[in-house]
């Protein structure tokens, strides 16, 4: 069922915790924050494969801030520009990890990443206290699809996942950490 314009304002006001109500922005401010741990992850999985011997060169002259080159700007293709997924890096690490008796990270994450990014969000009940819900279905196949997500998006929810991914990237920066002997990088983001 498709919502009207009016229904769908009403229903995106609130999503309901039980007692407590999680107000629109606060819904916004949980979605942010777990994509900023996302990003983060990934650019740590991106700065580990850069740092691990026989990386190809980043290709920049030392102290370049890549984050100034204007858009059409060139760079040399490395394992922090290149355009792998969050999987592929997920599953080259795994293949590292595995060969020094590191845990794996777990192929969740990608779930989560790809419900996020190609889903869809909202309330499917005519209760305009009804939580969001966040739906993923597959690539179709005969003019079908398969539902592969269907969750709702709890306060629960939104902690269970930051934690989730919050606990993979930093156990990706203390692996790189201690690869590279220190115990912290110079630039961190900050989710």
């Amino acid at each position: 069922m498709l919502l009207s314009s009016a229904k769908a304002r009403r229903t995106f006001s609130t999503v309901s915790l039980g007692p407590k109500m999680m107000t629109n922005d606060l819904h916004q401010a949980y979605l942010g924050k777990l994509l900023a741990n996302l990003h983060t992850l990934e650019f740590h999985l991106r700065a580990f494969f850069q740092n691990l011997p026989g990386a190809r060169p980043l290709g920049v002259a030392e102290g370049t801030n890549i984050y100034l080159c204007p858009e059409g700007s060139e760079l040399p293709e490395n394992d922090f520009t290149n355009y792998e997924s969050l999987g592929k890096l997920i599953n080259r690490y795994n293949e590292w990890s595995a060969t020094r008796g590191l845990l794996a990270l777990g192929k969740d994450l990608v779930t989560l990443r790809d419900a996020l990014a190609h889903g869809r969000v909202a309330c499917p009940y005519r209760d305009d206290d009804a939580p969001f819900h966040l739906i993923k279905f597959s690539v179709p196949r005969n003019h079908r699809v398969v539902v592969e997500f269907n969750q709702r998006m709890t306060e629960q929810w939104y902690t269970e996942n930051i934690e989730l991914v919050q606990r993979a990237w930093r156990s990706v920066h203390e692996t790189d950490a201690a690869q590279q002997g220190k115990s912290s990088p110079s630039a961190r983001p900050r989710p």
